[in-house]
């Protein structure tokens, strides 16, 4: 029977946009990070624009292309022209078939995002087993893992049949039944919690905060073990009022002594330019680290243990 269970689980099929190895963040020890298609917000300064949408879907790195013209004669949309020694691509006319990143061997043209099943992803995370040394383990980050709640848990269950420590990274958008079933497969999880006022929440990230306060409560009545991430970006939250409306709540889950800041970076800045997607954030430069530091003592005033990346 559990051969049999084994076999299902690694037929689940997911859409993963990458698997990221030797990661010293997301969880304790070396890590790696499998990154799973799909979100339910929409933040203003997100470093992975490409994971938004749930499916497949083409990417120009316009830095990359040589112009050999391979591309425009592949487009069946004539989505992609060239004049005056330069490719231009019109996304809105992109079928995203992906023709264009088959054939283009400077990579300029890419496909994010493909099918998999959990069996394969497992494969590639035993490839690193042998330097998680006892510490080290399997993140299931994106994206929103949980808007793939029967892969993320085949995926899941598979690692903990080998003995990998599991943890997983969650906004918390999603009906608390997707986060439910992962949990017993979980040794953490690391919940976001960028804002709690719903409006200031709604107007940077698309959506109320309403479903993750409510996710966040019942995740810690749970008895998970919880870490709470804060990313700090500037004239949203990183200011005292914000973090000290965070740190009161967070107080009330008891259960919680430990919060993660992650300082405000545009190192997503490229993707958004090679999707065609506005960057909100453009005239922001990253945060210094002085800075977060001085965010990190007003939570450690709450008395919380607050760790810088994580």
């Amino acid at each position: 029977m559990i051969a049999a269970d084994k076999t299902a689980l690694e037929q689940v099929r997911g859409i993963v946009f990458d698997i990221q190895r030797y990661s010293l963040h997301d969880g304790p020890g070396l890590r790696t990070n499998v990154f799973l298609k799909g979100c339910g917000l929409a933040c203003r300064w997100c470093s992975n624009p490409e994971a938004k949408n749930p499916r497949p879907e083409i990417a120009f790195f316009e830095k990359n292309c040589f112009l050999c013209g391979d591309c425009v004669e592949s487009c069946p949309e004539t989505a992609i022209t060239m004049e005056e020694g330069r490719i231009t691509w019109d996304r809105l006319r992109c079928n995203q078939f992906g023709r264009c990143a088959e054939i283009c061997t400077a990579h300029a043209f890419t496909l994010i995002g493909k099918e998999m099943t959990a069996g394969t992803a497992l494969v590639e995370v035993l490839r690193d087993s042998a330097f998680y040394q006892g510490s080290g383990g399997l993140t299931l980050t994106g994206g929103e893992p949980t808007l793939q709640p029967e892969f993320a848990e085949a995926l899941l269950r598979l690692a903990k049949m080998e003995g990998i420590h599991t943890a997983m990274e969650t906004c918390g958008a999603v009906r608390w039944e997707n986060i439910q079933r992962l949990l017993p497969h979980l040794d953490l999880v690391l919940f976001d919690l960028k804002h709690t006022d719903p409006e200031v929440h709604q107007r940077f990230t698309g959506a109320s905060n309403g479903t993750i306060l409510d996710n966040l409560r019942l995740a810690a009545q749970s008895g998970a073990n919880l870490i709470v991430r804060v990313p700090l970006i500037p004239d949203f939250n990183a200011d005292r009022e914000s973090l000290d409306g965070i740190a009161r709540f967070v107080q009330t889950l008891q259960c919680v002594r430990q919060i993660h800041i992650l300082a405000y970076h545009t190192l997503g800045k490229a993707k958004y330019h090679a999707l065609h997607i506005p960057y909100e954030l453009e005239p922001y430069p990253p945060m210094k680290p002085e800075e977060a530091e001085q965010w990190a003592e007003v939570l450690r005033e709450y008395g919380f243990d607050v760790l810088e990346g994580g």
